[in-house]
């Protein structure tokens, strides 16, 4: 299986909950504290959004119409489930 990216920019921890809690508003830092514990994160964890659903990732931000969508395959990392946008996004916590 293969997920897919249409920037490659990975975040540290900091900045997810920087950009996601305190600037977007989309989780709370209880929900984020909950994966941290869940899914082992640290500071040093980096975290990128997702899709499986390759065509809706080309709608993300991709400036150029012609640009292709980064694959990232299922073994580079683990999906947290409960940071589902809503719109087949998810963070993937990149293995080191």
């Amino acid at each position: 299986m293969t997920f897919y990216n249409s920037h490659g920019y990975m975040m540290n921890l900091s900045e997810v909950i920087a950009l996601e809690v305190e600037d977007r508003g989309n989780f709370t830092l209880r929900q984020v504290k909950a994966w941290i514990r869940k899914y082992g994160l640290t500071v040093k964890s980096r975290l990128i959004w997702v899709s499986r659903n390759r065509e809706l990732v080309k709608d993300w931000y991709m400036d150029d119409p012609e640009a292709e969508p980064i694959e990232i395959p299922e073994t580079k990392g683990k999906i947290i489930k409960e940071s589902d946008d809503g719109n087949e996004g998810y963070l993937l916590v990149v293995s080191s």
